[in-house]
């Protein structure tokens, strides 16, 4: 009768480590998944709010980079 209930005992708690290991992967999973897709609706948020410019072409990098150097005029004051 001991052994019985020894093996039972043992088949209960390896069916908890395997339970505990199995919800820790299923979080691992969907963290890994949150982060790849957190990436991916960012870009896809970030492109629609700012489309390149199509209508003149290649947008010239150089005249950004140079109005970004640029630094404002002070406005006048009254």
């Amino acid at each position: 009768m001991c052994v019985l209930k020894g093996w039972q005992a043992i088949a209960v708690l390896e069916g908890a480590r395997v339970e505990l290991l199995c919800k820790e992967e299923t979080r691992r999973r969907a963290c890994e998944r949150k982060q790849q897709e957190t990436v991916e609706e960012v870009m896809a948020e970030y492109a629609r709010l700012c489309p390149p410019c199509t209508a003149h072409g290649e947008p010239d990098r150089e005249a950004d980079a140079d109005a970004e150097e640029e630094e404002p005029v002070p406005a006048a004051a009254p």
